[in-house]
């Protein structure tokens, strides 16, 4: 399943990304960042209400237990790993959290990144596209400062302390060529404040990402199959360019699979690329009816969600099959709702009380409640995650959370190490925590 990493929340923050060090990969690998030609990559988060990852709208979530129910070693060759051990003395504090497709990254307290799963593409910024690993390894050059990161399907941005964007793994609208460590993004060197990567959405397989700048204005780049870089065209850019008409006042975007919504500072939505109240394409922003105020954060998607300050979530868009252009209220939480995170198949969403509590497929235990055959349409709660639930982020088969004591804790699919524990099971249907975390 392809993960639009999405997520919402009622705070916002986003990470830059960063790309390859060695020049580009080769023809035959895909690219981290965008903006650098041969070896730039780019790719973006954001936390809160757009994007997959960020500081407080992103992906984290931690938990108090959970023990693998997979009965297989992954497919990964994983490394042993040099971050933590688990123990008290060796484990560090996390402030945000995005999951890809079969990698995730954390930023630490001290403002490094950590990244564990995949890298076959150079997803974990080490400089190489070589092992995956099981554990949490420091990405070099981000060692400080960072205040978010985001990850699309096999990229991952970064904003910096300086506000500018770093990106590295697959590079966004460059054809096949990737970038294993941190690069810079074109024209994104400052005041960068909410960033979102979205899947392939049939493009080729490449992604796109969105960027808020200091200014309330967006910038999209990467593939543009079905308009959404929002600049009127189709035509892929490796570069940021403005979406046409969103120059000033956008607090949050979250970029989907083909499809990308933003928050506006009076609490309203447009959208563009791939409409999920129409299933038709637009390449330029258009409001979505009924959400002109009131909204906090929104998950572009199939369906779309959008959070409302009162705690209400609404949906629209593809849901069961079927196409609806109007806004359906989504209920049966415990409470208020205070973020979410998704993908395709997948969702997931904080409550008032700290509860963690998720909805759709369930095949590689992405629910977390202990089931790996039972789909639910409606939430359910995720094993041991009652309470103190900060944030989390949903990736393609797996999901991460963090907790008040800013430990991570995932579940789901460990194909590639990406539960970051160490263990080389096939899967977890409840929360494990990441070692060193």
């Amino acid at each position: 399943m392809v993960r639009s990493h999405c997520a919402l929340a009622a705070t916002f923050i986003v990470i830059g990304c960063g790309g390859g060090s060695n020049g580009s990969g080769g023809d035959n690998k895909p690219e981290a960042g965008a903006g650098v030609e041969n070896s730039g990559s780019s790719g973006g988060l954001t936390s809160g209400g757009s994007g997959s990852s960020a500081a407080d709208g992103g992906s984290s979530g931690s938990g108090s237990s959970g023990s693998g129910s997979g009965n297989s070693s992954g497919s990964g060759t994983f490394s042993s790993g040099s971050i933590g051990t688990g123990d008290s003395a060796t484990k560090t504090t996390a402030i945000a959290v995005s999951v890809g497709d079969f990698f995730a990254c954390a930023v630490t307290s001290g403002g490094a990144v950590e990244c564990w799963g995949d890298n076959s593409v150079g997803e974990l910024g080490s400089g190489s596209a070589a092992a995956s690993s099981s554990v949490p390894v420091e990405v070099p050059g981000l060692t400080s400062g960072v205040k978010a990161v985001s990850l699309g399907p096999s990229t991952a941005c970064a904003v910096t302390a300086g506000s500018a964007v770093e990106c590295w793994g697959r590079t966004l609208g460059s054809g096949s060529k990737y970038s294993a460590a941190p690069v810079q993004v074109t024209g994104l060197t400052s005041g960068v404040t909410a960033l979102s990567i979205g899947p392939d959405a049939d493009c080729q397989a490449y992604s796109s990402a969105c960027a808020v700048t200091a200014a309330g204005g967006v910038v999209c780049w990467g593939s543009n199959c079905r308009g959404q870089l929002g600049n009127g065209s189709t035509t892929d850019s490796s570069v940021p360019v403005p979406v046409t008409g969103l120059t000033s006042g956008v607090v949050a975007v979250s970029v989907g699979n083909g499809s990308v919504c933003a928050v506006t500072a009076g609490g309203g939505v447009q959208c563009w690329g791939a409409l999920e109240n129409s299933g038709a394409d637009t390449s330029v922003p258009v409001p979505v009816p009924g959400l002109a105020s009131g909204v906090i954060a929104v998950s572009a998607d199939a369906p779309s969600y959008a959070l409302t300050a009162s705690g209400d979530v609404v949906q629209w868009g593809l849901t069961n099959g079927q196409w609806s252009s109007t806004l359906v209220p989504f209920a049966g939480f415990t409470g208020g709702v205070t973020a979410i995170s998704g993908d395709d198949s997948i969702h997931c969403a904080v409550t008032a009380g700290g509860g963690l509590e998720c909805w759709g497929a369930s095949n590689a235990g992405e629910l977390g409640n202990g089931s790996t055959t039972a789909n639910s349409p409606v939430p359910v709660q995720v094993t041991s995650l009652t309470s103190g639930v900060t944030t989390v982020s949903v990736g393609s088969d797996s999901a991460c959370a963090i907790t008040a004591d800013g430990a991570v804790q995932c579940w789901g699919d460990n194909g590639e190490g990406e539960l970051g524990n160490g263990s080389a099971v096939e899967f977890s249907s409840v929360p494990v925590p990441v070692t060193g975390l």
